[in-house]
């Protein structure tokens, strides 16, 4: 993977043409009112880390709690493909996405931004509400609009 192409790739579809990974392989930014939005380079997986903090939980949280965001998490479709994991260091709660290619059309990686950013803003209010079973509107993991299409009985479609 080429992580430098990939950063500027991101950094031009998002409007920061100058976004580079600081020493650590670290870069944050906000994009208008949704959480922080954390890119974290992966050497020994080859990916880049799209993750945001969308609250926190106690050492005590309800078990309700956690199963409505182990369903929310179950095959993606209330997280818009992205996953939701508790950050043992210090109890947040993370909504994470990884970025596996630099070789991708930027209309694909703006879906991909796009559509982490409407989940990581759905789950803030969410978490922040104590609504974790309401029906807010989740981006779909729908297929983007450069990926193949679905093989059905050996056939593309």
């Amino acid at each position: 993977m080429m992580i430098d192409e990939l950063i500027t790739q991101i950094g031009s579809v998002i409007g920061l043409p100058t976004l580079k990974l600081d020493e650590r392989g670290l870069a944050c930014f906000r994009i208008q009112d949704a959480p922080d939005l954390n890119l974290e380079y992966d050497e020994a997986a080859q990916c880049l880390h799209l993750y945001s903090v969308v609250g926190t939980v106690g050492q005590h949280s309800p078990a309700s709690m956690l199963t409505s965001l182990l369903v929310a998490n179950a095959f993606g479709a209330r997280t818009g493909g992205s996953t939701l994991g508790i950050d043992d260091l210090n109890g947040d709660l993370v909504l994470s996405t990884r970025i596996e290619t630099s070789q991708m059309p930027p209309t694909t990686l703006l879906n991909i931004l796009e559509r982490f950013v409407h989940n990581a803003e759905q789950w803030t209010r969410r978490i922040a509400n104590g609504n974790l079973d309401g029906d807010d509107e989740f981006a779909t993991s729908s297929p983007m609009p450069d990926a193949p299409q679905m093989a059905v009985g050996g056939q593309w479609v």
